[in-house]
């Protein structure tokens, strides 16, 4: 081998390394420094790491639809024993039996009680929604106030009418079917009354304060000026912000004093056409703040009351008291929350006959009818269901109440004797 074929391996052996090194990038990609180039690709890894795990989680979330549990099908299916026992409200015998007593306690507690449970607070209806069948009956006499003249002596709880026949509430004794005699303040014996009306009833208050006209009123219009009335004088209505409150009627007679105690007068007020008579009021009383009435809207007023002084219970609010024509029947304390039912204020109808506040079933039964639970001054008397033929069907002028529904018929609060404070009227009728 001659020098000129050693020259000629040695090219051909070094020429790819030689070639390699002079080549020029390329175009599309241009060319990095090395340090650019590891920071690409440490930014690659950490990407795809990171989508690694989003996937790994998304597989880890995700589950087959047949694998839901049972216990994941709607509260529809669940199996009627499965609803909280409170909601079922007993069934009774109204002439017979009584409610059973775990279901009384707590559900209506005079002031001088204290209460002691807590539930969230329940809005309350201002009409019942359970409907009754209508009575065929008329209202008894006396639930009117004349327009013009003296009132009438007869009261509509003075009656062998016993849907509302009671006796006076300073003369009523012990009734055989009650739990506890009556209570020691004359304020709530009222109540206890309500043990000779008949069971159908006694949710009711028989009152002598509806004003009877013999003309059409319409309060809720700005002219409207009613005929002048002999003892009274008529007092304007006004706006209260964008409230109407229509006018009222105020005696002439200089308020009264009873033992040497002054009176002051409590405005009547309308409920849609109907007038409830104002009364006559105590000044002050110990322990206790009068809270005026005041309209929400054209139909609802939240009657004037007496509340107890800086006196609260938890998971429990105040139900107002009223006055019926001859005497003021105090409120009492109720639970904000009944599980399974919610509360109906009370009203006055166009009878002058007070529906009281009571606890009414969410749940509709057809072919059934819903008696309202009431207070007796003491404790609460749970409501039960009848049927509907046999609601109809009571005949209550053939029922015979316990001796002593016509009790002290014949005295009045003006007779009264008074030895101590807590004797006086709350309230005196205007006369």
């Amino acid at each position: 081998m001659g020098p000129t074929t050693s020259l000629l391996i040695l090219a051909l052996v070094s020429a790819p390394a030689s070639a390699l090194d002079a080549a020029p990038a390329r175009a599309d990609v241009p060319a990095r420094p090395r340090s650019e180039r590891k920071t690409k690709k440490k930014k690659t890894t950490k990407k795809k790491t990171t989508k690694s795990k989003k996937t790994d989680k998304k597989k880890t979330d995700k589950k087959p639809a047949a694998s839901k549990p049972a216990a994941s099908k709607p509260a529809a299916s669940k199996p009627a024993a499965s609803k909280p026992a409170a909601s079922k409200p007993p069934a009774a015998n109204p002439s017979t039996s009584k409610p059973p007593k775990n279901q009384q306690q707590g559900l209506g507690v005079p002031h001088q009680k204290t209460p002691s449970q807590h539930k969230p607070a329940q809005k309350p209806v201002h009409k019942p929604v359970q409907k009754r069948p209508p009575d065929p009956r008329a209202a008894p006499k006396g639930t009117h106030r004349p327009y013009d003249g003296k009132p009438s002596r007869a009261r509509p709880w003075h009656s062998k009418d016993h849907r509302y026949a009671r006796p006076w509430h300073r003369s009523v004794h012990h009734h055989p079917r009650a739990s506890h005699p009556p209570p020691r303040r004359w304020w709530y014996r009222s109540w206890y009354t309500h043990w000779w009306v008949h069971p159908h009833y006694r949710y009711r208050h028989a009152c002598h304060v509806a004003v009877l006209f013999s003309f059409m009123v319409d309060p809720w219009v700005e002219v409207w000026v009613p005929p002048a009335r002999a003892g009274w004088t008529w007092v304007p209505g006004h706006h209260e912000g964008p409230l109407w409150v229509p006018g009222h009627w105020a005696p002439v007679a200089v308020a009264p004093t009873f033992h040497g105690h002054r009176y002051v007068y409590v405005a009547g007020w309308w409920a849609g056409d109907v007038y409830i008579e104002g009364h006559w009021r105590l000044v002050s009383r110990s322990g206790w703040v009068w809270v005026d009435g005041h309209y929400t809207d054209d139909v609802y007023y939240v009657r004037g009351s007496w509340h107890p002084v800086d006196v609260t219970h938890e998971g429990y609010v105040w139900v107002s008291g009223f006055f019926d024509g001859e005497t003021w029947v105090e409120g009492f304390w109720r639970p904000e929350y009944r599980d399974g039912y919610r509360w109906v204020e009370g009203w006055f109808d166009g009878d002058g006959i007070f529906h009281c506040g009571h606890w009414e079933p969410i749940e509709e039964r057809v072919g059934e009818v819903w008696i309202p639970g009431w207070f007796d001054g003491n404790e609460w008397q749970a409501g039960y269901w009848v049927t509907e033929a046999e609601y109809t069907d009571t005949d209550t002028e053939s029922w015979t109440p316990e001796p002593g529904y016509d009790s002290g018929w014949e005295e009045s609060e003006a007779d009264l004797e008074i030895d101590d404070e807590e004797d006086l009227p709350l309230a005196l009728p205007v006369e």
